[in-house]
């Protein structure tokens, strides 16, 4: 059943502990070591960094306010990467692939616009299938007698999830 696969993919399931803002791509040829994958919190600073386009250390504000595209996609697919190995499909990874997919868009790089625009399909995909399950379960709750079971997800409505809010 759903349940117990869910239950066995969370029991494969790493935790980054790698507190580095900036790390390179590299494909992976092995499983995942938890003291080189970053957590949602660096994440998230990782990706504001990149938005910023501030420079590599933050110590020389003479340099220009973007980074070379090479550069961006080259962290971008680390995040991007960090974030599946975790299994991390929510508001935070849609904001990732959205941010991705302008960027390659902006540059005229199509391969990546298109890899970004696949996952965000089934990410949207599975985002909009959580808010429905949500929906049902509050449905639920107020009918007479309903016994709706425990709390789904309990992130925000936006169908992407609650960092969405913030994204632009």
């Amino acid at each position: 059943n759903d349940e117990e696969k869910e239950e066995f993919w969370d029991s494969l399931t790493i935790r980054g502990t790698n507190t580095t803002l900036e790390k390179s791509y590299f494909r992976l040829t092995s499983a995942p070591d938890p003291a080189t994958v970053r957590p949602r919190a660096v994440l998230e600073k990782a990706l504001a960094r990149l938005k910023r386009g501030d420079d590599r250390d933050g110590s020389d504000r003479s340099k220009p306010p973007l980074f070379a595209y090479r550069y961006a996609t080259d962290q971008l697919k680390a995040i991007r990467q960090d974030l599946t190995v975790q299994r991390l499909r929510d508001g935070f990874a849609a904001e990732v692939y959205e941010h991705h997919a302008r960027l390659a868009l902006r540059n005229g790089d199509l391969g990546e616009f298109n890899q970004c625009q696949t996952v965000l399909a089934a990410l949207y995909d599975e985002l909009r299938a959580k808010e429905a399950s949500k929906a049902a379960v509050a449905v639920a709750r107020i009918s007479p007698g309903g016994d709706p079971g425990p709390d789904p997800d309990p992130s925000s409505s936006d169908p992407r999830g609650a960092s969405a809010a913030g994204a632009a």
